[in-house]
């Protein structure tokens, strides 16, 4: 109770008011002031807060949620809203955010409100300190700027009974653990921000619209898993294709361990599927068809990796089936598969995949035992264990007509053949590329390892057994390990041994490429490492660092270099000088490696440090003058173990590659990671976009990859380029074939701007092209179809420009391997558009206003009558009524009602040229994604819709809903619609783009549309290839049948009837078909009913009728007896129900000759004579 002190001071040295204060201690161990204010006395007793509790305004409050709201200050310096700002100091403080704080009486937070009315502009992250505020009742941060992802922590606040988070930019997977607060939760909203899949069970149901375009997700499957889940780790998939179906392009689908009973489609996307471990991951296909789909995949980021291949028993590719696609099939084991006819492991046509490091052995076809390569098909093989296999012809590979596969570093041993190449058969205008290949012990009763048959292979550096011309070739044992027991790797003195091209890549020793699938380790280095100068480095690091000088000579630029000057060049040429200065540290000591050989090598490149093998310090920036130029490779992620890279004023250009962000520096440390003062160009990888420091961009320009197919694509010009020659843009496109549309196709040799092109290509690949952006575009229509082409951007369909409403909606056409509806006009691409006459529509990057208004407001282009702008936080629109005699001034009424803004129309009395203009602004700022619409009272406007400039583009076109209730076919990718009735006003939207040129596939009904009535006539361009039917979806139990027309004659007896089926083989060689109702949709008497072809070779149609008995169903079996009477296949031996019924017999493993068909039910028997001829 002992005054200590007195402390007397004044206000802003006002001395007539005082502050006194008297300090004393109490027995509590307290100091306690006794303070006299102004002119009166005020006694005041106040203790101190407690530990982790700060005083602020003479309260107490917790450290730690103090912090976290100042976290979510920090992380919004930008966009934060300053009108928060009540102490008016220039800077928000943590007391201040939000409309909304109540704090509980012990100092902690119990509720956030950063929703409506204030928004308080906040953007960046979540704070991941936000589990620490385990108080929490209510957060609503709703229509700010939050992105990244939803932390963790999250699930720390079990005492959360409201989390609404709408309408930010929050993107990644939403956390497992919100589960452990979900059942508390009387509110969650998450709606419209970019959350991707897959989504934690327990609130799957509550995510509402997410923009998950950019969004790459991991989808899991596991034997223990089900497909109702969600499939994350946690909550995986049981089957492989629930977790295809469910994924979108740039996917990965991960699976466990264990044995998958499925046949997996790819369904076209670019996604890859992973096992955990080839030896025990493995899909059987159960003897049900090929295991393994790529059909019509664009691209070439399609992967199958790390599972064993089996079961599969197919018509065409037992194990995996390729056509039309690019994907990369590495690292299995595809053993134990049959097919009918080419490739028992593996079977491409029109491909070009990557088969590299699998084990393909036990396989069996008709042609290509281990793989099977055909039609057009450009494919690489590398790395490949093929034996054991076997064929007719071909037993390990068979390259067939107008194949041109890469054969690189194989090992084809021990396979056999019934006729020819028990190794490599070569057949009809195949030219594969052989190389370093061991082709050895191998059988056929004609030309047991190689045989050749109006082809024109290359075979160099092989070892192949009985010899082969061609370069580097040898004729000598390998000295396998142990091939009996399937160890092909090569013995320490096996000829094979450094054997190879030597102007292939080195092996990972650092040695001459050897012959076969497994090189020899020569080096006393461990594997993966190379020997230089007695030390070990990683091969690895090692090729980044050549790549860095390959990239600097190739890159041709031009220093001005003097010839006196030794230390102009890049690289630096100073570098390989034996006086040089630079040194390598190597495990503490320091090494010099320049030997003047005139070239700049790895180990002379700036000052670097190793520790145990691997790079961890190269340092080629300011005052190093290493003058690097041309792109950062690709491959820096090998980099695995690098602390510092100092890259700094040295020449690069180009783009930085993704790659970059794999590395474990601190790009945020300029001492770790700098680049600064290059020519690198924008966009720049996320993760160092702060900190690429300044660089020269004067000379970048954007560079497109568009991919193509093979044989006849649509393409278009995406940017200005110097020279737009097709030859130039797309050099490796057939010569001659760049067409044009107007009334007909015309040849051209240059693109030009808005046009689309037809152009052919002989193999699938990607052209880049460079060149200054395209924003805008207007394009002129001629009445009736037009062929045109994009900007550089992608432009939604419904965001096209239209003031005349020319485009008939539903008539704009992408073509893939058939015409498709597009929803997008992407950039390189060409595109069909019907027009209704004469005149422009308008292509922009900038925002873009979908007119969707039907009352009587005018519309004029450049000056709509709709206008709007954005500046910061207020939005303008301005509208324009040509009728009325007064201006009605819309004002802002308050509130948000999901996407529609409520605007009340008050009439100001006064004629004002009709011009009608208000601003939404205040605490709507800032508007999420998505369309909007305005809702006026009275409803003179007729709710006009409008877009967020920069966000979403508008609503996607979708196959208009009449086709919804029609019965379907697909014929190839392509799909045609039967059965219903559209008004004659419609009928233009459902009409097709004229014929693509000859070779391509088309399929239509003729007239040019994709759908008739009662009956039509389909009309089929194709280049031989089998006529494939999937999906026949039929409506309400209707019996349809197809009728061929051959030779202008229709074969009605020939009529094959359809209900809902799959897969169905048409005859190739007929291009018309009837499709009509049939006549009897009930049968009265069994019937088996002509085969068609007949004679046939090899695939035959078969039909027949079912009728009424008993219980609807009957016992039937339909067999096929050769001419002596014997039973040599079974199609059909079950129960059916009445009907039509068709079934095929694929007879490629027959001889030619007479056979007959037996249908019998009962006591019902009767027999047909099939005749095949090959």
């Amino acid at each position: 109770g002992e005054t200590w002190a007195q402390i007397n001071t004044g206000i802003d040295n006002d001395e007539s008011y005082y502050q006194l204060y008297d300090l004393h201690l109490g027995g509590n161990g307290y100091l306690y002031l006794t303070g006299t204010y102004g002119y009166r006395t005020n006694e005041q007793v106040t203790e101190p807060c407690n530990e982790g509790f700060l005083e602020i305004g003479g309260d107490c409050y917790s450290e730690e949620d103090i912090n976290v709201l100042q976290q979510f200050i920090d992380n919004s310096s930008e966009t934060i809203n300053m009108s928060m700002d009540e102490n008016g100091n220039g800077v928000i403080e943590p007391l201040e955010l939000g409309y909304i704080q109540q704090w509980n009486s012990d100092g902690r937070l119990v509720e956030l409100d950063c929703g409506y009315p204030l928004f308080c502009g906040l953007s960046g992250e979540i704070p991941e300190d936000i589990g620490n505020m385990e108080f929490l009742e209510s957060v609503r941060i709703y229509v700010n700027y939050l992105s990244g992802p939803i932390p963790e922590s999250i699930g720390n606040l079990t005492n959360l009974s409201v989390l609404d988070l709408n309408n930010n930019w929050l993107s990644g997977t939403i956390p497992e653990s919100i589960c452990d607060i979900q059942p508390n939760l009387d509110v969650l909203s998450l709606d419209f921000n970019q959350l991707c899949p897959p989504y934690p069970e327990c609130v799957e149901g509550n995510v509402g619209y997410q923009d998950t375009s950019q969004c790459v997700s991991t989808w899991h499957v596991s034997t223990s898993g089900s497909d109702s889940n969600n499939g994350s780790a946690e909550s995986p998939f049981a089957t492989i294709q629930h977790g295809i179906d469910v994924s979108s392009d740039g996917d990965s689908v991960l699976v466990s361990s264990g044995t998958y009973l499925e046949n997996i489609d790819y369904n076209s996307k670019n996604i890859a599927v992973i096992g955990e471990d080839r030896e025990s991951t493995i899909i059987d296909g159960n003897q049900s068809g090929s295991v393994v789909t790529f059909d019509s995949i664009v691209g070439s980021t399609a992967v199958l990796a790390d599972f064993t291949i089996t079961g599969g028993n197919a018509y065409d590719g037992g194990g995996i089936y390729c056509t039309s696609s690019a994907p990369t099939i590495r690292d299995n084991i595809i053993t134990g598969n049959v097919s009918e006819t080419y490739g028992g492991g593996i079977s491409c046509n029109y491909s070009s995949a990557v088969i590299m490091n699998n084990t393909i052995t036990s396989n069996s076809a008709y042609y290509g035992g281990g793989i099977s390569f055909d039609r057009y098909t450009s494919s690489v093989i590398k790395g490949n264990n093929i034996s054991g296999n076997s064929a007719e012809e071909g037993g390990g590979i068979g390259c067939f007509t107008f194949s041109s596969p890469s054969i690189t570093n194989n090992t084809i041993s021990g396979n056999s053949a019934g006729t020819n190449g028990g190794g490599v058969y070569c057949y009809y205008v195949s030219s594969p590329t052989v190389t370093n290949t061991i082709i050895w012990d191998n059988t056929a009763s004609t030309d047991p390892n190689i045989s050749v048959y109006s082809a024109d292979p290359l075979f160099n550096y092989c070892d192949v057994q009985g010899n082969w011309e061609g370069e580097g070739n040898i004729d000598a044992d390998p000295l396998f390990v142990s091939p009996d027991s399937g160890d092909f790797h090569l013995q320490s003195n096996s000829p094979c041994i450094d054997a190879g091209d030597p102007e292939s890549p080195l092996d990972s020793d650092g040695t001459i490429a050897d012959m076969g699938a497994y090189y020899f380790h020569q080096s006393p280095c461990d594997s993966g490492f190379v020997e230089i100068e007695g030390i070990c480095f990683n091969s690895d690091d090692i090729a980044v660092l050549q790549e860095f000088i390959d990239n600097s000579y190739e890159s041709g630029i031009d220093l001005d270099c003097e010839d006196w000057d030794d230390y102009c060049g890049s690289p630096n040429p100073y570098m390989d000088s034996p006086d040089a200065w630079f040194w390598n540290v190597v495990d503490g000591q320091e090494y010099y490696f320049a030997d003047g050989d005139g070239i700049v090598e790895p180990l002379e490149l700036g000052l670097q440090e190793w520790e145990n093998g691997r790079l961890t310090s190269i340092m080629c920036g300011a005052y190093i003058y290493c003058q690097l130029s041309g792109p950062i490779p690709e491959n820096i992620n090998e980099l695995t173990e690098i602390e510092q890279l100092r890259l700094e004023y040295n020449y690069f250009s180009d783009y930085i590659p993704e790659e970059i962000c794999d590395l474990d520096v601190n790009y945020g440390d300029y001492l770790s990671f700098d680049i600064t003062g290059n020519y690198l160009c924008p966009p720049y990888p996320e993760c160092i976009e702060d900190y690429v420091g300044y660089q020269d961009t004067t000379n970048c320009f954007p560079i497109f990859t568009i991919d193509f197919q093979i044989d006849w694509n649509l393409v278009g010009l995406p940017l200005v380029v110097e020279d737009a020659s097709y030859t130039i843009l797309f050099p490796e496109s057939i010569e001659g074939t760049l067409y044009s549309f107007n009334d007909g196709y015309i040849s051209e040799t240059y693109l030009d701007q808005g046009e689309g092109y037809w152009l052919r290509f002989d193999n699938a690949g990607s052209s880049t092209i460079t060149g200054v952006p395209i924003n805008e575009l207007t394009i002129s229509l001629n009445e009736g179809w037009n062929l045109i082409s994009g900007i550089s951007f992608p432009v939604d369909v419904n965001a096209i420009y239209d003031p005349n409403q020319l485009i008939i909606p539903g008539t704009v056409y992408g073509f893939g391997f058939g015409y498709t509806t597009a929803e997008t006009i992407e950039p390189g691409y060409g595109y069909w558009l019907r027009s209704v006459g004469e005149g422009e529509v308008f292509l922009s990057s900038g925002p873009s206003l979908v007119d969707q208004t039907t009352s009587d407001c005018e519309f004029q282009y450049p000056d709509p009558s709709l206008n709007l702008e954005v500046n910061g936080n207020t939005m303008a629109l301005t509208m324009i009524h040509p009728e009325l005699n007064c201006c009605l001034e819309p004002v802002w009424d308050g509130w948000l009602d999901g996407t529609v803004f409520h605007v009340t129309m008050t009439d100001v009395g006064d004629p004002c040229d009709c011009v009608c203009s208000f601003e939404l602004s205040a605490s709507y700022a800032p508007f999420p994604p998505g369309t909007y619409t305005l809702d006026f009272w009275p409803e003179l406007f007729g709710n006009p819709v409008f877009i967020i400039p920069g966000r979403e583009s508008g609503k996607g076109f979708s196959i208009p809903p009449r086709l919804a209730s029609a019965n379907s076919m697909t014929f190839n990718g392509q799909t045609l619609y039967f059965g219903l009735e559209i008004p004659g006003e419609e009928q233009l939207s459902y009409s097709l783009p004229p014929k693509p040129p000859a070779g391509a596939f088309d399929v239509r009904f003729s007239g040019n549309w994709k759908y008739c009535e009662d009956s039509g006539v389909i009309e089929v361009m194709n280049d031989g290839s089998p006529l494939i039917m999937f999906d026949c979806n039929i409506k309400d139990g209707e019996v349809w049948e197809l009728v061929p027309v051959i030779a202008n004659g229709t074969e009605w007896s020939a009529a094959i009837p359809l209900s809902d089926q799959g897969q169905l083989t048409l005859d190739s060689e007929v291009n018309q078909w009837i499709l009509r109702k049939s006549k009897s949709t009930i049968p009265t008497t069994f019937t088996l009913h002509p085969a068609y072809p007949n004679p046939f070779n090899p695939v035959t149609t078969i039909s027949y009728a079912i009728p009424m008995v008993g219980t609807r169903h009957a016992a039937v079996s339909l067999q096929i007896y050769d001419i002596a009477g014997r039973l040599v296949e079974t199609l059909v031996d079950g129960i059916l129900e009445q009907g039509h019924h068709t079934v095929q017999w694929n007879a490629s493993g027959f001889s030619s000759g007479v056979y007959f068909v037996r249908l019998e039910a009962g006591t019902f028997s009767q027999s047909q004579k099939l005749i095949l001829l090959k």
